[in-house]
């Protein structure tokens, strides 16, 4: 598989992915990436907003 990075570069590589979705027909191994990618980005924005309200700093994100 090959992922681009952020910066635009590429990378190639095996995944190993352990998941109880099993049907490769209805889920596809990149679509799963692909949300768990945006699971993550997601979990990084909230944990950023979170530590901004914490330390009393307002935050944006565009």
């Amino acid at each position: 598989m090959i992922a681009t990075l952020a910066d635009g570069r590429q990378v190639q590589g095996r995944y190993r992915l352990v998941t109880t979705l099993t049907d490769h027909r209805t889920d596809p191994a990149e679509r799963l990436i692909r949300l768990y990618h945006e699971r993550w980005v997601r979990h990084e924005v909230a944990w950023s907003e979170r530590s901004s309200r914490k330390e009393g700093r307002l935050m944006s994100v565009t």
